[in-house]
C-alpha cells in the first residue's frame, strides 16, 4: 500500500514539480552514452523505426539529491474530505526520489535514502514557505488509501501538530506519519 499526503488550503496552489535539478536530453543520444545496445530492443528499436525516437526527450539528473523533489496535483475533486480538512482545496502532494523522513538512525545503512528523504523534506517546507500568505494556515494530512476511499480514517490525535514556518528547522529526525495532521502557519 501507498501512503498518501495531501496539503489542504483557502485558495488554489501552483502545482507540478518543485525542487528536482535536471537536464533535458535527447533518448537517442542518452541511449548511445550510456547502453547502445538498447537502440536494437524492444521498444526502443520500435520507436527508432517508426521516427518518434528522434524528437523523444528526457530529463536526466546527475545524483539522486538531483532527482528528489516535491510533486503537488490538484485540487482534489472525486472524495469529499469536508470531514477532514476545514480547508477546502485539497492537493495530493509526493515525495518524487525519496520520502517525507528523515530519521537519523538511517543515515549509516541507507545513505542515499537519508539524502532524498532530507531533499524531499525541505521542499516541501519550502514549497509551504514559498506559498503560505501572512494569516494562513495549511492543514496537513497523510493516510492509505483503502476501500472506502482516501479519507476512511481519521487522524491519529497523539500525532497531531502545528508548525510555525517563522524561524522553523526540521528536526534530524522528522517524518511525516500515517493518519497525522499538521497545520502549518506562518
Amino acid at each position: 500500500m501507498t501512503l498518501f499526503y495531501y496539503i489542504a488550503a483557502d485558495r488554489e496552489l501552483p502545482a507540478g514539480s518543485f525542487g528536482q535539478r535536471g537536464t533535458m536530453m535527447k533518448l537517442k543520444d542518452y541511449l548511445m552514452q550510456n547502453d547502445p545496445a538498447a537502440l536494437d530492443k524492444f521498444p526502443v528499436k520500435g520507436m527508432r523505426e517508426s521516427g518518434t525516437l528522434e524528437g523523444k526527450m528526457i530529463e536526466v539528473f546527475e545524483t539522486a539529491e538531483d532527482a528528489a523533489g516535491l510533486y503537488v496535483s490538484g485540487p482534489l475533486t472525486q472524495e469529499d474530505s469536508s470531514h477532514l480538512f476545514k480547508k477546502p482545496l485539497v492537493y495530493q502532494v509526493n515525495p518524487e526520489g525519496g520520502s517525507f523522513q528523515m530519521i537519523s538512525e538511517m543515515a549509516e545503512p541507507y545513505p542515499g535514502a537519508a539524502v532524498t528523504g532530507r531533499k524531499c523534506v525541505a521542499e516541501l517546507f519550502r514549497y509551504l514557505q514559498d506559498n503560505l500568505l501572512p494569516g494562513e494556515q495549511f492543514e496537513l494530512y497523510s493516510c492509505f488509501a483503502d476501500d472506502t476511499g482516501r479519507f476512511g480514517e481519521l487522524p491519529r490525535k497523539e500525532l497531531n501538530r502545528q508548525i510555525s514556518l517563522s524561524g522553523f528547522q526540521a528536526e534530524p529526525d522528522f517524518e511525516w506519519k500515517n493518519r497525522q495532521f499538521i497545520v502549518v502557519s506562518e
